[in-house]
């Protein structure tokens, strides 16, 4: 029986075949009795359909040549990238790899760096980069630094020591070319107290890149940092840093910090002061913390206006101690003292060291102006609030772009809560770059000094 044919179900025809089907089978007979102008209105249609059916096809048809076509160019493409790169031509790209690496300040690396922040400037979709970890032999990327084996001036010194002045920077080499520009005083309970500050102003003012604020660490002054911002200042940046009240040359209680909110005024009271004598319409600002000084900016971040940092860099930031059990241990000792001897001092400064890193920290608690060494328990108490405070309720609100660099021999700090707030800050545009041979101490490291320098600017050129 042809009825069979007419099952749709059974072998899906189209329409037009599906009436043409009927047409061959009933039309002769035509069982319904429809009229000649009903058969032709049927047989109409189904030239339609089939026409339909027809234009379908061809498109269809164009459709799959164009994928073919697409197919075989993709094809085509990865053929050619393959040949292309033969193994001449990954001996040159790692050469200049190399090139670059070992010498970060040299015309190569320049001209490369220059075309990757092109690149990332006009990147206006910037998301979370990857970890990245850094691992350099030693001996590599050490700067150009010509040194007396007499030590100079009749000094006699040591291999050892000659060793030492080679890999870590002694910083009272270094001087501000701008003491004080400001005339910055804040008051406490009637008493005014000037505020040390200094600038390291761009080497061409007349294409200033931006502001930079220099936030120093626990204990420490802004004076130590003059060969860290003459970098900055020879890529285009005002360089600015204050002393913390009571600490280095700022007037106040020694070694006292009086309160979260104290440091985030005076600080914000300097920018201000920096906005109203070297700000311009327009003009980018950029922070750099270190240690205690990267917990304060990601504070100020949140303080300031929003969009009044282009970025910020945090360089070994204090968000928890690695020693922090020996804080845990004092804590409850220094809450009861804090009542009638706020400024005892009852805890050293919170260095694990394995031997290795003895005389490089001796270096830092030696400096005339370093508080360091011992901290008060009014200072315990304080740190731990702003820490808390911090970890609490506001690592989950810094928008601001940010560079992480840590150290991954670090010896004061906790790396593990750092990493933890980094990819908890509801960010995407930040990066977080470790140098596994480095220590707490990373921007005094003479070895590694431009590649930290490098990796900050780079990053503020692009933002």
């Amino acid at each position: 029986m042809k009825d069979k044919d007419l099952d749709k179900s059974r072998y899906q025809p189209s329409d037009a075949d599906y009436i043409k089907q009927y047409v061959q089978n009933y039309m002769k007979e035509d069982p319904r009795g429809l009229s000649e102008e009903e058969k032709q209105k049927l047989t109409n249609k189904a030239e339609k359909l089939a026409q339909l059916d027809l234009e379908q096809n061809k498109k269809q048809q164009q459709e799959y040549q164009q994928t073919l076509k697409l197919k075989q160019d993709q094809q085509q493409v990865k053929t050619e990238d393959t040949s292309f790169i033969q193994p001449d031509q990954i001996k040159k790209i790692f050469d200049k790899i190399t090139e670059i690496d070992s010498d970060p300040n040299g015309k190569s690396a320049q001209d490369f760096y220059k075309k990757i922040e092109e690149l990332e400037k006009s990147n206006q979709n910037k998301k979370k980069s990857q970890i990245i970890i850094k691992t350099l032999k030693k001996g590599k990327n050490v700067q150009n630094l010509k040194y007396d084996m007499t030590g100079g001036m009749g000094r006699q010194i040591s291999q050892e020591q000659m060793m030492f002045e080679r890999k870590h920077i002694d910083f009272k080499r270094f001087q501000f070319p701008e003491i004080c520009p400001i005339d910055y005083r804040v008051k406490h309970k009637n008493e005014e107290i000037k505020i040390y500050n200094v600038r390291y102003p761009a080497v061409n003012q007349a294409e200033r890149k931006g502001i930079i604020h220099f936030l120093h660490g626990y204990g420490e002054h802004a004076g130590r940092y003059a060969y860290f911002a003459q970098y900055f200042a020879k890529a285009g940046y005002d360089f600015f840093a204050i002393d913390q009240r009571g600490f280095g040359r700022s007037e106040g209680k020694r070694a006292r910090i009086e309160s979260e909110e104290s440091l985030l005024s005076d600080y914000q009271g300097f920018m201000e002061k920096v906005d109203q004598s070297y700000g311009e319409k327009n003009l980018s600002r950029y922070m750099v913390g270190y240690s205690m000084g990267s917990n304060i900016a990601c504070k100020l971040t949140l303080a300031q206006p929003k969009n009044y940092f282009q970025a910020m860099g945090l360089l070994a930031p204090y968000f928890q101690l690695l020693n922090q059990e020996m804080i845990d241990k004092y804590i409850g000792l220094a809450k009861l003292l804090n009542y009638v001897a706020p400024n005892y001092q009852l805890a050293s400064f919170p260095v694990k060291s394995d031997g290795r890193f003895t005389r490089h920290y001796q270096n830092f608690l030696d400096d005339e102006f370093n508080l360091a060494g011992k901290i008060s328990v009014n200072n315990i108490i304080v740190g731990e609030q702003m820490k808390k405070k911090f970890l609490e309720h506001e690592k989950d609100k810094i928008i601001t772009p940010l560079i992480m660099i840590l150290g991954g021999n670090e010896n004061v700090v906790c790396n593990k809560t750092a990493k933890q707030a980094f990819d908890l800050f509801p960010i995407e545009d930040k990066a977080i770059i470790t140098y596994d041979e480095l220590d707490h101490f990373i921007i005094q490291d003479a070895e590694y000094l431009n590649l930290i320098v490098n990796d900050l600017i780079s990053f503020f050129n692009t933002h």
